[in-house]
């Protein structure tokens, strides 16, 4: 077959990877700037004498581009690949369904213009604009440059088969949507083997260096305040006792502080980046500051409209991705084997069976939904999936997991999403004897087991135990790990000591 036929199957790749390397390229800067701002605004926090999260072994990677390349991969593999795939599909559908008709191009031309106004519109952010603005023009232009002619006799099968072929699989992964297909999704295909686990470790040791990019100042872990401009020592202190309940930590006024509070008589004016943004009383804000400080969250925050277009395109934009690779690349070795249609055809039953496969095997897996009745067998299964449906089960209507017979032997199991869901049930335990093994599960050898570990001892409200988890912090290489500890810090009354 010629090689004008292997360019046919294989150029929307070329297209997608043009796309995604200038997302790449984007968001290394971006996290990078980031992090380096971070870095300086936790020195100055250990300056004060704070716990800092993430912890000084951490911070050190903060100043490295090493950490940002890694994490800018998330935004890569979301915002990149949706941006790169919805583009190229959007060139297609006008060269080849509408034969460059000018309507048409105007029309996507506006919906272009369009989404840069919502990216922009909380505030301006040139980072953001730079995302829908310059990979869907370098992903058009090398569209334009590499999509091949296609001749008018096979031009209608091969329309026909890329339009069935993507809406049946479309539909196969929206039959599968739901409030949990994320974590089905980890537990059956990346937790239950070492290929998955070491990708589900990379997410997790690095998905925060891309969520502190895009947190609103509410979801932040630890938020700078400066209050120097307060100069009623009562009003003072009744700012700074309300502040620290939500790890607002002072520190001298510096350009990157979150949130700057300005005295005037009864009022409190809060400040951001040397604007006012909102103004309340003192007594009220005594009296609620969390819906205050939400507000203020709010009406700071520049990034919604960039996370929720991160959240569709893990949806979508990442699975037509995965879709048009898959189908290029199997179009493009059949290819080899038979003429343009029939290699088209081809792919196309080939990645729907890929579909069908996947969509068989997490449904295979949670089927049979397990009864309480059942739930001594279930645990005693020998197969691991029934066992974690069991022990979800038991964490959802608060069971004692630690009366059932399989209890010892879960605590050992080599099945890490078995593990985290035990731990999850630990932390609806009500017996005092299952508190040694939840500490030892801190211990555990995977991350997604500590983090529900610390997340279970924060249910058990003894303040004790802030104890095991300090030194913990301290000692941890794992900022994920870190995170989770410090709010079980939080939830177990524990708080930053008040500067002076």
């Amino acid at each position: 077959m010629s090689s004008e036929n292997r360019n046919r199957g294989f150029y929307a790749v070329i297209v997608i990877i043009a796309g995604m390397l200038t997302t790449h390229a984007l968001a290394s800067v971006h996290i990078y700037l980031s992090n380096t701002e971070l870095y300086w605004t936790l020195d100055a926090l250990r300056e004060q004498g704070y716990l800092v999260i993430p912890n000084g072994i951490v911070m050190q990677g903060l100043l490295n581009p090493g950490p940002a390349c890694a994490a800018a991969l998330l935004f890569t593999l979301s915002i990149g690949a949706a941006l790169s795939s919805f583009t190229f599909a959007a060139i297609w559908v006008w060269v080849r369904l509408f034969a460059r008709n000018k309507t048409v191009l105007i029309m996507l031309l506006l919906v272009w213009i369009g989404a840069l106004f919502l990216s922009n519109s909380q505030g301006m952010s040139i980072i953001v604009t730079c995302y829908f603005l310059l990979v869907p023009a370098v992903t058009s232009a090398v569209a334009l440059k590499v999509m091949p002619e296609q001749s008018v006799e096979k031009a209608r099968v091969n329309k026909i088969v890329h339009i069935v072929s993507f809406i049946a699989v479309a539909v196969l992964c929206i039959s599968q949507l739901g409030s949990g297909i994320f974590i089905d999704f980890r537990d059956n295909f990346f937790l239950s083997n070492p290929v998955g686990i070491k990708m589900n470790d990379f997410y997790y040791k690095y998905t925060l260096y891309a969520a502190e990019v895009i947190k609103p100042i509410d979801q932040k872990t630890i938020k700078t305040v400066s209050l120097q401009e307060i100069e009623n020592e009562s009003d003072l202190l009744i700012v700074k006792q309300a502040l620290n309940n939500y790890n607002y930590l002072t520190v001298p006024q510096k350009p990157s502080i979150n949130l700057r509070i300005v005295g005037e008589g009864n009022n409190l004016i809060f400040k951001n980046s040397g604007r006012e943004v909102l103004r309340t009383t003192i007594f009220d804000f005594a009296k609620n500051p969390g819906s205050i400080l939400l507000e203020y969250s709010a009406k700071t925050d520049r990034m919604a409209f960039f996370r929720t277009y991160i959240f569709l395109s893990l949806l979508s934009g990442l699975p037509l991705t995965v879709y048009l690779v898959l189908y290029s690349s199997f179009r493009l070795v059949s290819s080899f084997l038979m003429n343009s249609t029939a290699s088209a055809v081809t792919a196309a039953i080939i990645c729907l069976l890929i579909g069908s496969a996947l969509v068989y095997t997490l449904e295979s897996n949670n089927q049979g939904k397990v009864g309480i009745n059942d739930l001594n067998d279930a645990l005693n299964s020998e197969r691991w999936q029934t066992r974690m449906a069991a022990l979800k089960v038991i964490e959802k209507n608060g069971l004692e997991v630690s009366a059932y017979s399989a209890y010892e032997n879960m605590l050992s199991s080599p099945q890490v999403a078995e593990r985290y869901w035990l731990v999850k049930a630990l932390g609806v335990s009500n017996r005092p004897e299952t508190i040694t093994d939840l500490i030892a599960f801190l211990d555990d050898s995977h991350t997604n087991v500590v983090c529900m570990a610390y997340l279970a001892l924060s249910k058990r409200t003894d303040k004790g135990y802030a104890k095991q988890i300090i030194p913990r912090i301290e000692q941890s290489d794992h900022w994920y790990e870190q995170f989770y500890a410090y709010n079980a810090l939080m939830e177990l009354g524990w708080r930053q000591k008040l500067s002076n």
